[in-house]
């Protein structure tokens, strides 16, 4: 299984590439997502792919996906530390 870090998972090669990973099931593990501002999708990519790491532009941002995540959360992360850590 090959592990893959998906930057900008919320824009539209992020999500093209997101629908080849749920394609094929067992051929890939999602390990860390980042996006910008659109946490409405980025919960949605949490929930299906469970990744252990995601990264936002911004500290506030971070704080406001932690409050919309329930149950098993993932590493939350922001700004170039996060973008770091997720490649």
């Amino acid at each position: 299984m090959k592990k893959l870090t998906i930057l900008g998972s919320t824009g539209s090669i992020g999500v093209s590439t997101l629908e080849v990973v749920a394609a094929q099931p067992g051929m890939f593990r999602v390990v860390a997502l980042t996006a910008g501002a659109n946490l409405e999708l980025l919960k949605s990519q949490i929930e299906i792919f469970q990744p252990e790491l995601v990264s936002v532009l911004t500290a506030e941002k971070a704080r406001e996906l932690s409050r919309m995540l329930s149950g098993k959360k993932p590493q939350t992360m922001h700004g170039v530390e996060g973008m770091i850590a997720a490649a």
